[in-house]
């Protein structure tokens, strides 16, 4: 197992964490020219303290868009993303990296990008975030709904759930014990590779500046 963040691999381009099992492979198809690990992973979202204040609530969310437009150009893309081709910004910043030839590693961005996210203790703060999904006001929830937590079985695991984990839920998923519809029971992961027999590298060729090529590992 493998704790992946932009601390312990150079390319990595997220502000929270996975936890990887690099004797699988799971690549996916936004994050598949990008020289890291590729094993089938589980996230790791840390909480952080929110600002109370308006005025400061507004600032503190435009300065967010700043970083994720300047995170988001920073990916190791050959070319724009199509998921994000109508992006104007977020593409602006691309080219300007590309004109000046700023080379360098995600890691320096996201290490100033997650000291302003952490700016906010949670001590005393009465809403705890979820960064990694920053746009989506379902992740800002008060504090007390985390408390202490209680326990519960899962997969045969005694898990830690936040205190109102009732409330939490229905906040985030509206009626969470309703049956999904048919057309709604997709994932929503883009998959390039997945193997769960092999390692990932088998199936990963290194290039240069944190990019890889896949190959087809029967045939080199």
């Amino acid at each position: 197992f493998f704790l992946q963040n932009y601390q312990s691999e150079p390319f990595f381009p997220l502000v929270s964490s996975k936890l990887r099992n690099i004797n699988t492979t799971f690549v996916e198809k936004n994050h598949s020219q990008i020289d890291m690990a590729h094993g089938a992973y589980i996230d790791i979202f840390p909480l952080d303290g929110f600002p109370q204040n308006e005025d400061e609530i507004q600032a503190f969310r435009k300065k967010q868009c700043v970083f994720e437009r300047k995170r988001m150009a920073n990916i190791q893309y050959d070319r724009f993303s199509p998921a994000h081709i109508k992006e104007v910004r977020t593409n602006l910043y691309y080219l300007f990296k590309k004109l000046f030839n700023r080379n360098l590693t995600p890691s320096k961005l996201l290490e100033e990008y997650t000291e302003f996210l952490t700016s906010y203790s949670t001590e005393g703060s009465v809403y705890w975030c979820n960064h990694h999904e920053e746009h989506s006001p379902e992740q800002y929830n008060p504090a007390q709904w985390y408390g202490e937590g209680v326990f519960a079985t899962f997969e045969g695991l005694d898990v830690r759930l936040p205190s109102e984990y009732e409330k939490y839920l229905s906040r985030r998923y509206g009626n969470w014990r309703a049956d999904l519809p048919d057309e709604q029971k997709t994932g929503h992961h883009t998959t390039a590779v997945l193997d769960l027999t092999r390692p990932y590298k088998d199936y990963v060729v290194p290039l240069t500046k944190g990019k890889i090529r896949l190959k087809n590992p029967d045939i080199s």
